[in-house]
């Protein structure tokens, strides 16, 4: 049974009940029944280098930096920050990327999907089985296709200000 873990909140009524966060970001759900028949394991987050900053991780990607970790822990940093998106900056990131902050995260994870890949190959090849020099160009097009909105200092600017909008101080000074 997944309870009252996985319900939707509004954020105002979520800080009611619990003060010391802004809004329920994800929850956890135990399954007890046949938990000793197999391995259980968790599926691995997207985050690739959790220490580089996401104003590098966006500068490297739109200076055409298309490594596998670069793309997948901005994916996984825009989907964070999918909860603090206002109307107006829903209105700023359609006008600067032509889409919501969804769009950019799901552009570059499809990027590096094999099936887009091989796909796009058949298409620039014309051949069912297209050779391995294809499928590079394919995910080097996909690549610089979903990286192409990272180019706009404006919409790096406005995804850091939701970053720093998301971010929780944590006092460990003061005695409460």
């Amino acid at each position: 049974m997944k309870g009252r873990g996985c319900r939707i909140i509004e954020d105002d009524a979520f800080r009611i009940i619990t003060p010391d966060a802004s809004s329920k970001v994800r929850y956890i759900l135990f399954d007890a029944v046949g938990v000793t028949e197999g391995l259980k394991s968790d599926s691995p987050p997207l985050e690739r280098k959790p220490s580089t900053p996401l104003a590098e991780l966006m500068q490297q990607v739109a200076r055409g930096n298309y490594e596998d970790a670069n793309m997948l822990s901005l994916a996984g940093r825009l989907g964070q920050l999918v909860k603090y998106v206002t109307p107006d900056d829903y209105d700023a990131l359609q006008r600067l990327s032509g889409g919501k902050l969804e769009d950019l995260a799901e552009g570059l994870l499809t990027s590096l999907n094999y099936d887009q890949q091989l796909a796009r190959a058949k298409e620039i090849s014309g051949v069912e089985d297209p050779p391995a020099s294809a499928i590079e160009e394919a995910a080097l097009q996909l690549a610089q296709e979903a990286t192409q909105p990272f180019k706009s200092q404006e919409l790096r600017d406005l995804l850091l200000q939701l970053q720093r909008r998301a971010k929780q101080a944590i006092d460990d000074l003061s005695l409460d």
